[in-house]
């Protein structure tokens, strides 16, 4: 008996040295609820997409870990009684007086076309403790794969070879397909324009010799009709 009624004396004191504002029922006043709320209010959040995106490793793994195409996340004008927690990954972001920018910290591995959702609570071991304070989502656009194709080398203009596209989506075929066609018509473009005048007048002669040709005829039979009836006038006369 003594020995359950000294670890439940032990469980209270422990519960109270952690939560001992909410053992005790008090609440975060209201005017230091809207204070923190204005801190957070000011929290920035602005992502950076990283190509060759690495994770530091273990000595068992290297120096770092290969990850890929992801995104960092960076969350400015950071105060000391504010914490941030990202819900998906558990990625926290804090204030550090030890840092060169201390209102500012930046976190990598975030991955192209989710979305995320960073909690901003209160960090202040007081009442106010863990408040949630605001709530900001950010949505992260979805890195085309087909953009490092060495097929959009000389088409990086075409949509296809956006790193962001956001058009319907497209099936490796169609890709090369469409970047083919594309270039063709490109060829043919760029071959028109490097043209000179005289080669652009013989293209269309070879183009239309057909046409020309029946209306050479055509002029031709014309003039000698009109020809034969002149002489004809000319000998009566």
């Amino acid at each position: 008996m003594y020995m359950r009624n000294g670890f439940i004396l032990l469980l209270l004191i422990v519960s109270f040295l952690l939560f001992p504002y909410h053992i005790l029922g008090n609440e975060c006043p209201p005017s230091e609820l809207q204070k923190l709320r204005q801190y957070a209010s000011h929290v920035d959040i602005r992502h950076m997409y990283i190509k060759n995106y690495r994770l530091e490793g273990t000595e068992e793994q290297g120096d770092n870990i290969f990850v890929g195409n992801h995104f960092v996340i960076s969350i400015s004008n950071l105060q000391s009684n504010i914490i941030i927690i990202e819900a998906k990954t558990g990625q926290a972001f804090w204030y550090d007086a030890n840092r060169l920018n201390p209102n500012v910290m930046a976190l990598g591995g975030f991955i192209g076309g989710a979305q995320y959702t960073f909690n901003i609570y209160a960090d202040t071991n007081d009442v106010c403790d863990f408040e949630s304070l605001r709530v900001l989502n950010i949505n992260l656009p979805l890195f085309n794969v087909y953009s490092n194709d060495d097929y959009c080398l000389g088409a990086e203009e075409h949509k296809f070879c956006d790193m962001w596209y956001s058009g319907p989506m497209f099936s490796s075929a169609e890709f090369y397909n469409e970047l083919s066609e594309y270039r063709e018509a490109k060829k043919r473009e760029n071959d028109y324009l490097n043209k000179s005048k005289w080669d652009l007048i013989l293209d269309y002669i070879m183009n239309n010799y057909v046409v020309i040709l029946i209306v050479t005829i055509f002029c031709s039979l014309i003039i000698f009709l009109l020809v034969n009836y002149i002489n004809k006038r000319r000998s009566i006369l």
